[in-house]
């Protein structure tokens, strides 16, 4: 899964790649998910934040990866320019409404 150490490695290759073959803006990169997505999101924003102007996250599981370790959120908190958006519905009975990244 995405937070296993090879496919991890697989989508910074992923990443590298795509930037140096398209024309992309590499500060216009933004990355989003949904549910188990959105943990992956979150996951990766905090190993290459420097990577990602902006992430969105829809209902992902917040700082706590399924591997058992609390992600690095500081990493991506010291950087100003990164946006970031996170929605979890109300009734969510492991985050419920309160808790924030």
């Amino acid at each position: 899964m995405w937070w296993e150490q090879k496919p991890t490695a697989m989508v910074h290759e992923l990443l590298l790649e795509i930037l140096r073959s398209y024309n992309v803006d590499a500060d216009r990169v933004y990355l989003a998910g949904f549910s188990n997505g959105a943990s992956g999101a979150l996951y990766y924003s905090t190993l290459w934040p420097q990577r990602f102007a902006a992430i969105a996250l829809l209902m992902g599981a917040g700082v706590n990866s399924p591997n058992g370790e609390v992600l690095p959120l500081r990493n991506i908190l010291k950087r100003t320019r990164v946006a970031c958006a996170r929605r979890q519905r109300p009734a969510d009975p492991v985050l419920g409404y309160r808790q924030h990244i």
